[in-house]
């Protein structure tokens, strides 16, 4: 038996466990607050989608378009 403090009667391995879990909770921490930050940024990156979906629609009428001008100014050429 010890008379010291209980701090004498921890090993190394304590300290380096208790570490390892203050680590581990700082991580913790700022992995909940990603995540929290994700969440609250998500909504724009699903409205980008949208958008760029739109852009596409847009652009492959615009080439129908431009194609059927081609085809008309065609026909007109040799009428």
């Amino acid at each position: 038996m010890s008379n010291g403090p209980a701090s004498e009667d921890s090993s190394p391995h304590d300290a380096t466990l208790d570490l390892v879990i203050q680590t581990l909770m700082e991580h913790e921490q700022k992995m909940a607050q990603l995540i929290e930050r994700l969440d609250e940024i998500k909504p724009q990156f699903e409205n980008a989608k949208k958008l760029s979906r739109r852009f596409e629609e847009i652009d492959a009428s615009l080439s129908n378009l431009e194609s059927e001008i081609k085809r008309l100014i065609n026909n007109i050429k040799t009428n």
